[in-house]
């Protein structure tokens, strides 16, 4: 765990000690650290996970993924813009680096060489600037006229809020469709056409393995034109008690 620590250290160039006065861990905890003498706790890795813009879970190795390089690359050249547009924001805001260095805890140097192109912009340290201009990343690709997602109709033109409602929708999905994807045509069929009677939602989410608190959301949304015919109802209740 500690060595995904100093790689983060040297992702934002900067020492355990510039860490330890930016979350008020101490030198001689971080050192213990080190020595496997000590296992931090949750409330100093939230710290820790918070300085870095990253999760706990990336800090303790659960993770492998979250870190990547952050890339604008121009339709036709290739060439990455990612540094220049980092610059224009910074320049725009008023900003110095040392300012932008002193309020993200990122070195100068790292953020020299974000700017000029000499080296990747890794997620997390592109995290913690915008956070320090206090935008999110469609207001950054907005305002650099490189916005490449479209918001809903109903959200009219409010793409946080639209991206942010995709995000829940996305990880409803994700939390139910691997126990859906394994039902056969027939079972599909059946729970579909059962989404929508209440009487019958807890035998559904039992099959689903899923919550039945008035407060779940299913990202199904279907309907069975015959659901008002008794003789029909009949048999598709014999039908799901069959599953």
């Amino acid at each position: 765990m500690y060595t995904i620590f100093e790689e983060l250290l040297n992702t934002y160039g900067v020492t355990a000690y510039r860490v330890s006065k930016s979350t008020g861990i101490t030198t001689s905890t971080l050192t213990a650290w080190k020595q496997g003498e000590y296992t931090p706790k949750l409330g100093k890795l939230q710290k820790l996970a918070d300085f870095f813009a990253v999760s706990t879970d990336y800090l303790l190795g659960k993770t492998k993924d979250e870190i990547y390089d952050v890339k604008y690359e121009d339709e036709y050249y290739g060439i990455n813009h990612i540094g220049e547009y980092l610059k224009e924001t910074r320049e725009s805001r008023g900003y110095s680096i040392k300012q932008l260095s002193e309020e993200t805890g990122i070195s100068e140097k790292v953020l020299n060489a974000c700017e000029d192109g000499t080296s990747e912009v890794k997620s997390n340290v592109f995290k913690k600037i915008l956070k320090a201009y206090e935008i999110t990343q469609l207001d950054f690709e907005d305002e650099h006229n490189i916005l490449s997602y479209e918001a809903r109709p109903e959200f009219h033109g409010d793409y946080n809020a639209s991206y942010a409602f995709d995000q829940a929708l996305e990880h409803d999905q994700d939390a139910t469709s691997y126990e859906y994807a394994d039902l056969s045509k027939h079972e599909r069929k059946v729970i579909k056409a059962y989404r929508n009677q209440p009487e019958m939602q807890p035998a559904v989410d039992r099959i689903l393995g899923i919550s039945s608190e008035p407060d779940h959301l299913m990202p199904i949304a279907a309907h069975n034109d015959q659901a008002d015919n008794p003789e029909e109802l009949e048999r598709m209740k014999q039908d799901l008690d069959e599953l």
